[in-house]
């Protein structure tokens, strides 16, 4: 099953769902625009190959994160960007996403919390995507207990992330 066909039967929750994202099969991607001359903006539209499309995702209400870091000697650190989110509830499609994001390059789109200006977060590239580093299911150990799968997706590339201020509307598979 196509990555497109689980998001689009497991990524959606309650209505009032706060974490929502985009993401993509890296190879879906026919081109993502240079920077603009502030070196970090994307302002122009990411070109999705015929017939595909970024999917939706609404995760569970304040799972969403994103972390930056380095590590490694003076000269030689590396950059990891990490994108934490979780997906509520049990399915043999939520399982299905589980085992096919372990094998996928994503790119995804997300907005940090924190900023009101609209844009978004790029994570990954066609060259350098992201790729899920880890994934749990827990049902927790007594009632009332989170049940839940948790996923980090992880970009090496190094590079800085870019804004995307271009139109999201038309990357996306309707509703």
């Amino acid at each position: 099953m196509a990555l497109t066909e689980l998001l689009a039967t497991c990524g959606q929750v309650a209505p009032g769902a706060s974490s929502v994202f985009y993401i993509i099969e890296a190879h879906d991607v026919e081109s993502i625009p240079a920077v603009g001359v502030d070196g970090i903006t994307v302002a122009s539209d990411i070109v999705c190959k015929t017939g595909k499309k970024f999917v939706t995702i609404e995760g569970a209400p304040e799972t969403q994160e994103f972390k930056a870091s380095g590590s490694g000697d003076p000269g030689f650190v590396s950059v990891s960007n990490e994108f934490m989110f979780s997906i509520p509830g049990i399915s043999v499609a939520k399982k299905d996403l589980m085992r096919t994001l372990v094998s996928c390059p994503v790119i995804i789109l997300f907005k940090n919390k924190s900023d009101a200006s609209g844009r978004y977060t790029i994570l990954g590239s066609k060259e350098d995507p992201a790729w899920l580093s880890k994934a749990d299911y827990s049902t927790g150990r007594k009632v009332g207990d989170k049940n839940v799968f948790d996923y980090v997706v992880r970009d090496l590339s190094g590079k800085d992330l870019n804004q995307y201020t271009g139109d999201i509307d038309s990357l996306l598979i309707p509703a």
